[in-house]
C-alpha cells in the first residue's frame, strides 16, 4: 500500500507541538473572561491552527471567515430551538448578558463595517463574551483605525503573539509527523530555510516525497539539494481553505451544499474555495461530490472506487 504524505495536512490539531507558553496565555484569558483577546502573527505562523485547538478544548464558535453572515450562520448553531423558530437575531442571542459565548474569528480580511458595528454593541451588553480574533500586523493595524474601542481594551497581556517555532520544536514538530526519520543536518537545514510552521511542512512535504520515490528508509542531506527551499513553495492555503480540506477529509463525498452548511457561507462561495484547493490538487471533484487527495489514494491503493462511497 502506498504511503500517504504526513506532511499533507496542514492543520491538526490534534498533535500541535510548540507555542506552549502562547496556548497556555491564551486559555488564561478566554478562561478570565477578557472581552477581547487577539492571536496574532504571520501568514503560515499557526494561528489558526492555535485557535482550533483552543476551540476544540473550551468550545465555543468558531467563524473560519469573518463576514456577518458567517459569523450568524455559526452563532445559529448554538441556538436553541425556541429561539430559532422565533427568528431570534443570532447577534442579539450573544449580547444577552451572563451567557458565557467565546467567538473566535479567523481569516478578518474580508470583514464589513456593519459587523464591526454590531460587535462593537454586543462587547458591553455582555459581560460574558469573549472574542478572539487571528490578525497578521497590518490586520490589527487596520482593525483598530476601524474600530477605535479595540485600543482601550487591548493590553500586553491579552496579546497572544506567535513567532515561529524554536530549533528543539522544529525537530519535534517533524518527528510527531513522519513515519521514517529525519537525519539531524536535515532538520537543522530545514530549520535554516523557515520557521513557520506552514512552510516546514511544505519543505518537509517535498523531502518525503522525494525520499518516497527513492525508496530511501532516511530523509538525508543528500536530499535537500533538489528540495524546494522556502521562496519556492506553494502559496499558504487560506483559514477557509484549510477549514474545508478538513471537512472533505473528515466526511468525504459531500456535495457543494452540505459543504456550505459545514463550512457556513454560501454555495456559490464553497464552489469557489473548493475549485481553488482543486487547482491545487488537494481535493478532487467527482459527479459533483469532494473527496481529499489522500482518501482518494487510499481507496487507490485498497483497489476500490471513490463512486461507492
Amino acid at each position: 500500500m502506498e504511503r500517504l504524505n504526513p506532511f499533507r495536512e496542514h492543520i491538526n490539531t490534534k498533535s500541535i507541538v510548540g507555542y506552549d507558553a502562547e496556548r497556555v496565555k491564551l486559555a488564561d484569558n478566554i478562561q478570565s473572561g477578557n472581552s477581547i483577546v487577539t492571536v496574532e502573527g504571520e501568514i503560515g505562523c499557526g494561528k489558526t491552527t492555535v485557535m482550533r485547538e483552543s476551540f476544540a478544548k473550551l468550545g465555543g464558535i468558531y467563524v473560519p471567515v469573518t463576514t456577518l453572515s458567517n459569523i450568524k450562520a455559526q452563532i445559529s448553531t448554538q441556538m436553541p430551538i425556541l429561539d430559532k423558530i422565533k427568528k431570534a437575531d443570532p447577534l442579539d442571542w450573544i449580547c444577552r448578558d451572563g451567557r458565557r459565548v467565546i467567538l473566535y474569528l479567523d481569516e478578518i480580511r474580508l470583514i464589513e463595517d456593519e459587523t464591526i458595528l454590531r460587535l462593537k454593541q454586543a462587547i458591553p451588553l455582555n459581560s460574558g463574551l469573549t472574542i478572539v480574533i487571528a490578525v497578521t500586523d497590518s490586520q490589527l493595524l487596520e482593525l483598530m483605525d476601524r474600530f477605535p474601542e479595540l485600543r482601550a481594551r487591548l493590553f500586553p497581556e491579552n496579546r497572544v503573539q506567535l513567532y515561529g517555532l524554536k530549533r528543539l520544536e522544529v525537530a519535534e514538530f517533524i518527528r510527531s509527523r513522519s513515519d521514517i526519520p529525519f537525519e539531524p543536518g536535515v532538520i537543522d537545514w530545514v530549520c535554516g530555510q523557515a520557521n513557520k510552521p506552514l512552510r516546514i511542512l511544505q519543505i518537509c512535504s517535498n523531502l518525503y516525497d522525494m525520499a518516497m520515490r527513492n525508496k530511501a528508509k532516511t530523509v538525508g542531506m543528500s536530499l535537500t539539494g533538489g528540495a524546494k527551499t522556502d521562496t519556492e513553495v506553494a502559496p499558504a492555503l487560506t483559514a477557509q481553505e484549510a477549514a474545508l480540506l478538513e471537512i472533505v477529509d473528515r466526511q468525504p463525498g459531500l456535495k457543494r451544499g452540505p459543504l456550505a452548511k459545514a463550512l457556513g457561507t454560501s454555495e456559490n462561495n464553497a464552489g469557489n474555495v473548493a475549485l481553488r484547493l482543486v487547482k491545487k490538487k488537494l481535493i478532487v471533484r467527482e459527479h459533483g461530490r469532494y473527496y481529499s487527495l489522500k482518501y482518494v489514494q487510499a481507496k487507490q491503493a485498497a483497489g476500490e472506487s471513490i463512486l461507492g462511497a
